[in-house]
């Protein structure tokens, strides 16, 4: 039987640095998957776990693997409780149960690591814990499930905790989790992953595919830190739902296209602080409408969708610098369906510098 291997910060274990019986072996041995035994020495060591889900970002898997809605025999069970700070070394797992963490702890996935995850189950991070991923280009971490159909486990919840995703998957996430208040104004909105009113979420060189809902989901809070930059999100239902304030900070170095709509849409109506919204290469879907509370600028080539009714009110200060090539777009979701146009507050300012309005009255502003 294998035994689980845990690296418990702060008191390094013996089983941590022990081979428990795995040979020796050159990185790349035929039949071997190695792993760097950088716990004790620079060795190489067989790692017996990754036999049994073996993913690359292309999406095809390759040994022993959780098809058909089996799972794989041999993974270790992911552990039902982390009571102190755990790392947990390359390897395949089995999530059975909703592992219970305690407050505070902080979680690091090794690259290589593999968590399968059986119907309705989820992951979260407990209040000021932490997750961090350690994946590579070559050996990511990968959240998945046992049956690789959309919708079949519950997904990342960081309801007050903080995330860090390195060249990580995502897949086939999205059930309903029930009692998700905690995560505000994301709490009804199925993900992949989906973040509350944490102080960090970083997601970066990873791939968020076929949930059910969206990719990813980010709350409104001002007070959390994004960062989200040369990531894939496909084959959802839409790529991603967020806050403007956390629209923000998007890096112009994803994708989102390949998904069921293929627009990035806002929970919240109001844009917050002063704000520049670059062109992403999908819409922007203000479902609820938009009002502009301080200062906005939209760069060349923008496009924001808005629901048939609603509006976009200045109360601040809108700038749109489109160009002849590539204008700003401001229109409806539903073509042919009026939306109310640009309206301005008695203090608003609108400069609309080759945009075009679809489907929506002339500017009413000065």
């Amino acid at each position: 039987m294998n035994r689980l291997r845990f690296l418990l910060l702060g008191s390094l274990s013996v089983a941590a640095c022990s081979n428990g019986g795995e040979s020796a072996c050159a990185d790349g041995s035929e039949g071997c998957p190695c792993y760097g035994n950088d716990t004790c020495d620079d060795s190489m060591v067989c790692n017996p776990h990754s036999v049994c889900v073996v993913h690359d970002v292309s999406g095809t898997d390759a040994g022993d693997g959780a098809s058909g809605g089996s799972l794989p025999e041999q993974c270790e069970l992911f552990p039902a409780n982390l009571a102190v700070d755990t790392t947990i070394p390359a390897g395949c797992y089995t999530v059975r149960s909703f592992p219970s963490m305690d407050e505070g702890v902080d979680v690091t996935l090794s690259a290589g690591v593999t968590l399968t995850f059986t119907e309705g189950v989820w992951f979260e991070i407990p209040y000021q814990g932490s997750l961090l991923t350690l994946g590579t280009r070559e050996a990511p971490v990968v959240f998945t499930s046992a049956n690789e159909q959309r919708g079949s486990w519950g997904g990342i919840l960081a309801p007050r905790g903080s995330i860090e995703l390195n060249h990580t998957i995502v897949e086939y996430a999205g059930a309903e989790i029930p009692g998700t208040e905690r995560m505000g104004c994301v709490s009804d909105i199925a993900a992949g992953v989906r973040v509350g009113s944490g102080d960090y979420a970083s997601i970066r060189n990873s791939t968020l595919r076929n949930n059910r809902g969206a990719g990813a989901a980010f709350a409104v809070s001002e007070c959390l830190e994004v960062e989200f930059d040369e990531n894939t999100l496909t084959g959802n239902d839409l790529p991603l739902v967020t806050s403007a304030h956390a629209l923000d900070a998007l890096g112009r170095a994803n994708g989102f296209g390949g998904n069921t709509k293929d627009h990035i849409q806002l929970v919240s109506d109001h844009t917050g602080g002063a704000a520049t919204w670059g062109d992403l290469g999908v819409p922007i879907f203000a479902s609820r409408g938009l009002t502009v509370e301080s200062s906005l600028v939209l760069t060349a080539g923008v496009t924001i969708q808005f629901t048939p009714g609603t509006r976009l009110v200045v109360e601040g200060s809108l700038l749109a610098s489109g160009t002849e090539e590539h204008p700003v777009v401001l229109e409806s979701v539903e073509a042919g369906e009026a939306w109310k146009g640009v309206e301005c507050a008695d203090d608003g300012s609108v400069d609309l510098s080759n945009t075009v309005l679809v489907d929506a009255p002339a500017t009413a502003c000065d």
